[in-house]
């Protein structure tokens, strides 16, 4: 539920780092509004979402350690504490590797599966490739296309995560 609140507040990753490093932060940090707190915090809130997606794509504590530069037993803290904090996250990780095993595929949104061969990544793949797979941005693509087809605004390319479009200044 906490995560959906921090979903919903605006700024997921300003109001998870508040959160998670609420032991951290001052009085006054702890009060300030999510606005200001992305601009006065804004080393937590960059550190809060590589950590975030680090977890979320099952990456694991060796592998945080040296992203983050920090000792393994911290980084091993830090991925539990944030799975205590997030139950939720943690019971959708371990179903999607069980669910996976079970099936042999990983499900992607729109009906798609991942053939996931066993093996010692396979539960990597499981996980990660719901999260991954960016079919909700293609889908957008496509809803973006449908909104602007007929006007002189056009798609001009996808970039990551973001649509290149060309259009009147106005």
């Amino acid at each position: 539920m906490e995560l959906i609140q921090a979903f919903n507040s605006g700024d997921v990753y300003a109001a998870v780092a508040r959160t998670f490093y609420w032991g951290e932060l001052t009085d006054e940090e702890r009060q300030l509004e999510l606005a200001d707190f992305k601009v006065k915090r804004s080393d937590l809130r960059k550190r809060i979402k590589t950590f975030v997606l680090a977890t979320l794509y099952n990456m694991q504590d060796q592998a945080i350690a040296d992203r983050f530069a920090i000792p393994l037993a911290e980084a091993t803290r830090q991925r539990r504490a944030f799975l205590a904090k997030y139950p939720g996250v943690r019971e959708m990780m371990q179903r999607a590797d069980q669910d996976g095993r079970a099936r042999g595929f990983a499900p992607v949104v729109g009906g798609m599966r991942r053939h996931v061969p066993s093996g010692h990544a396979a539960s990597n793949k499981h996980i990660n490739t719901p999260v991954q797979a960016g079919v909700a941005f293609r889908r957008a693509v496509v809803d973006l296309y449908q909104h602007f087809r007929g006007t002189p605004t056009r798609l001009i390319l996808p970039i990551h995560d973001a649509v290149a479009v060309e259009c009147d200044a106005e």
